[in-house]
């Protein structure tokens, strides 16, 4: 009995010192990634990282701790209109406008070649890359993923007219969103009121949609 007690109680100290580690590695992640924001203007609150680049626009990051798999995965996004009960951002979907850093599976890989061209397959990117795990690599091998994903994702929403221009390409994106987005958005750019109002009561009403009539929608 005293072996099984003896095993158990190692057990839990193991189990510590793993949880130890990982705080350890989440709040070095952490660092790194908020510091680097602060010294470009942003502020952050808790995992939330945001500028307010007018009145009635921000753009931000929030760090979503993935803790079955030990790491991070970024959201960059753009909120018009900022409502006050709104923050803190707690992911993506606080967002009007949003998509997820990506980190590729080998680290060392240079991200910026999978992003050659502006019209990308998300779906493909998912077999490239993979979640940012914080025991995985080096200190230099984070910064240079930041600094390409904040290349790539994050100084175009500097632009106000982007998230809108990039719905206007992508009708599709757009009415996977929610109402109140839908409602906030439409007259902010060029779009065709009535059809994305049908298909998105089309979408949400469960009736199957074929990849050509998502694709004729993003046509116009």
């Amino acid at each position: 009995m005293k072996f099984v007690g003896f095993s158990i109680w190692s057990r839990r100290n193991i189990i510590r010192q793993i949880r130890r580690e990982e705080d350890n590695g989440k709040k070095e992640f952490q660092k790194i990634v908020k510091d680097k924001m602060k010294a470009m203007g942003f502020k952050v609150s808790g995992n939330s990282i945001y500028k307010i680049l007018s009145e009635d626009y921000v753009i931000g990051l929030y760090l979503i701790h993935r803790s079955y798999c030990k790491g991070y995965v970024i959201d960059v996004g753009a909120l018009y209109l900022p409502d006050s009960e709104k923050w803190p951002i707690r992911g993506g979907l606080d967002f009007d406008w949003y998509l997820s850093f990506w980190f590729p599976k080998k680290p060392g890989d240079n991200i910026l070649k999978y992003f050659a061209e502006e019209d990308y397959n998300e779906l493909d990117m998912e077999n490239l890359m993979d979640y940012f795990e914080y025991d995985t690599r080096t200190k230099e091998e984070l910064e240079i993923l930041l600094d390409a994903n904040i290349q790539k994702f994050l100084l175009p929403i500097y632009d106000k007219k982007y998230p809108i221009q990039y719905y206007e390409k992508r009708n599709s994106d757009l009415v996977v969103q929610r109402w109140e987005i839908v409602d906030k958005l439409l007259p902010l750019g060029n779009f065709d009121k009535d059809k994305i109002y049908n298909f998105k009561k089309k979408w949400e009403s469960g009736t199957r949609i074929t990849k050509e009539e998502w694709e004729l929608l993003d046509r116009g």
